[in-house]
């Protein structure tokens, strides 16, 4: 442990277990280190994602052996895939234990494959070398600060926990996130083709400033991770309709990609079309592989790219070119406030975005809500978005939510679907014991309303028993029973009651709002038709 916390380590999440009694009781007993509690190893693997995601810093994870540290497999999945930093300290059985039939007893070094780094501590002897513990949890932590997931897997002897040895002082430092910069000719070669562009296209990934990009190459602007990024400054893209729009038909001839993946099928296929040059730069390799159509690549630092970018002069954008993306910008704004309301989860993602204070913090779950918030979001309000778009489970949202208000210590709102809230009941107990305020919205369709949108809908005898699979769960009884307040909304006069009252809570508690899915089409077919969309 002060190996840990002359790394930087703040916090640490475990889940009891006897064989990780040492660890366990050594983190509890910190001076330097806050200990988070779980009953389940995935509900504290999507707790140290969330706490990843609002500092950048890596809470590492203990767990006992056995099937223990494959329940964080969603959660690694969900790091590796977004480029955020986790560590893995899973307590194991002696070497000799192995093959015995041992109880509880397994091969869990490797167990997440490529997904993680797999380190291995065998069991402590009398003459252990403890400069060799420090040094492989220093190297732990500062390959976690790449972006990276580790599994160090400890083997433990019998007795497990001897004494109360105190902590050593220790000189604490931040394992901060690692800078890989720019190679200057690299920059200048990529300078030279933007140059050259006559219909530029920035496409923004996650964790990626608009406004520092804007400040360098003044182009028109897509955010590919459902249009959604993690910033503060007020930003006004074109969201989704644009892909919808006319100006689509129009193809940029170079596209600037950075950061994150793109996700969502027409984003996708507006953007693989054949285009002049398609430049990628991400400080993660998450695009070697997505982006089949690039031409130049770049694994570096995006905040040392654009630094190195500003000292070449570029023209503004080709002014037809923007002010088609402009237009199409605002016409698609005014449909949005035009459109009749109704009680729909687009109107409702709308009105969160509208509503929710600025100063909160936003988490916002995968299949239809993502979706929803992307295409309706208001463009001018200033919210902190996060989101488990690696690879778009709907498990652990609440987790995650948990562990971005442990970390910002401040109030936020989760929103999230029905099915995604069954999947993580368990965590809320662990919302219902917050310090910190989180307001959960679930939209209550009662199944999966996102297949209506799929093929499968044309396939009447096992769409809705296999794919919608109505559940009948209110959540509102469920939350109160936990000691949560909830509040059940059936009609849009009690959901703008509901709303207009976020700002004033200072309470956590579970909105639940009931929705018919028929009446999402209705809303949208509206808005396309008042912008001609095409069918």
């Amino acid at each position: 442990m002060d190996s840990l916390v002359s790394c930087g380590i703040s916090d640490v999440a475990f889940s009891p277990g006897s064989r990780s009694s040492a660890l366990t009781v050594s983190a509890a007993r910190h001076p330097n280190i806050t200990t988070h509690t779980f009953w389940d190893e995935r509900n504290a693997g999507f707790f140290a994602l969330g706490f990843a995601k609002a500092t950048g810093l890596v809470c590492p994870l203990i767990c006992t052996s056995g099937s223990a540290v494959a329940n964080f497999f969603p959660a690694v999945c969900e790091a590796k895939t977004s480029g955020l930093p986790m560590l893995i300290i899973s307590a194991d059985r002696p070497e000799e234990l192995h093959h015995t039939g041992a109880n509880q007893t397994m091969m869990q070094s490797g167990i997440f494959g490529s997904f993680a780094t797999s380190l291995t501590l065998s069991a402590p002897e009398k003459d252990y070398p403890l400069p060799h513990v420090k040094h492989l949890i220093v190297h732990a932590c500062e390959t976690t600060s790449k972006g990276k997931v580790v599994h160090l897997n400890t083997a433990w002897r019998k007795p497990l926990v001897s004494g109360s040895p105190k902590p050593s002082a220790v000189s604490t430092r931040k394992t901060l996130p690692v800078r890989t910069r720019a190679m200057p000719s690299s920059v200048a070669a990529v300078a030279d083709v933007l140059a050259s562009a006559e219909r530029g296209l920035i496409v923004v990934g996650a964790g990626v400033e608009p406004a520092q990009v804007k400040a360098v190459l003044n182009w028109p602007t897509v955010e590919c991770l459902s249009v959604i990024h993690q910033q503060k400054q007020p930003y006004t893209a074109p969201n989704a309709w644009c892909l919808e729009h006319e100006i689509m038909n129009i193809v940029p001839d170079v596209v600037l990609h950075l950061g994150g993946p793109i996700v969502g099928d027409r984003t996708r296929e507006y953007l693989l079309k054949r285009t002049h040059a398609y430049i990628v730069v991400d400080q993660f390799e998450r695009l070697h592989h997505a982006i089949p159509n690039a031409t130049h690549r770049l694994t570096c630092d995006i905040s040392d790219f654009l630094e190195q970018l500003s000292y070449h002069h570029f023209p503004d954008a080709n002014a037809a070119w923007s002010s088609k993306w402009e237009d199409a910008a605002n016409s698609i704004e005014q449909a949005i406030n035009n459109a009749a309301d109704s009680h729909c989860e687009p109107s409702l993602a709308r009105q969160l975005s509208l509503q929710v204070p600025e100063n909160w913090w936003l988490m916002v779950g995968n299949s239809m809500p993502i979706r929803y918030f992307n295409k309706y979001r208001c463009p001018r309000k200033r919210h902190e978005i996060f989101f488990n778009r690696g690879v778009s489970g709907i498990d652990g949202i609440v987790a995650t939510a948990l562990g971005i208000a442990t970390a910002r210590k401040s109030p936020g709102l989760l929103y999230l679907g029905d099915v995604s809230l069954l999947h993580n009941l368990n965590a809320l107990v662990k919302i219902s014991k917050s310090d910190t305020p989180i307001v959960v919205v679930v939209a209550n369709n009662d199944g999966g309303a996102i297949f209506n949108r799929l093929p499968i809908v044309e396939q009447d005898d096992v769409f809705t028993s296999h794919f919608v699979t109505p559940h009948g769960t209110h959540f509102s009884p469920l939350a109160s029973s936990l000691g949560i307040k909830s509040i059940q909304i059936e009609n849009i006069k009690q959901r703008t009651e509901a709303l207009t009252k976020l700002a004033s809570s200072s309470n956590t508690m579970v909105v639940e709002v009931l929705l018919d899915p028929r009446q999402d089409r209705v809303y949208e077919t509206q808005i396309a038709d008042s912008l001609q969309c095409p069918r």
